[in-house]
């Protein structure tokens, strides 16, 4: 996984399997909440990795690319 620093702006998305919900927002993308809300709506594919939460890459760029803004 990638290692970013925060920052103001949105940071492009790396092709990953898989990324943390902290990766994610650092990049631009949801808070931990809605990464959540979306899930549970079928949205996002969350992972079970040694103990850890992940998202589910394929998932998440599908959200991105064919989602809307009212989603985050």
């Amino acid at each position: 996984m990638s290692d970013y620093t925060h920052t103001n702006h949105s940071r492009p998305l790396p092709d990953a399997f898989a990324y943390r919900v902290k990766e994610v927002r650092l990049m631009g993308g949801p808070c931990r909440t809605k990464v959540y809300e979306l899930a549970k709506k079928g949205h996002l594919k969350l992972i079970r990795i040694d103990g850890r939460t992940v998202i589910e890459g394929d998932s998440l760029r599908t959200l991105l690319r064919n989602g809307n803004s009212n989603q985050f």
